[in-house]
């Protein structure tokens, strides 16, 4: 099966660039995983992002908890 339609130019597909200079990040992306919900998660100096397959959102906890840095450098999309 294909992932594209081979009867269509690529041009004819449409497509969205998130990137550092327009701001989505504040920072470089440092780690990027995919959890088994589908979202996909980017860490960046400054702090953590979650993609929905149309916007970015900055991650914050709906407790009190807190991470324990802004600096994201390594990600893991566990099973759970």
């Amino acid at each position: 099966m294909f992932a594209l339609n081979p009867d269509k130019h690529i041009s004819q597909y449409g497509h969205t660039a998130w990137r550092i200079q327009d701001g989505f990040f504040g920072g470089p992306v440092r780690s990027i995983t995919q959890t088994s919900n589908g979202y996909i998660w980017v860490g960046t100096g400054a702090g953590l992002f979650r993609f929905d397959g149309v916007r970015f959102v900055s991650w914050s906890s709906q407790q009190v908890e807190q991470l324990p840095s802004t600096s994201i450098t390594a990600l893991l999309g566990a099973r759970d």
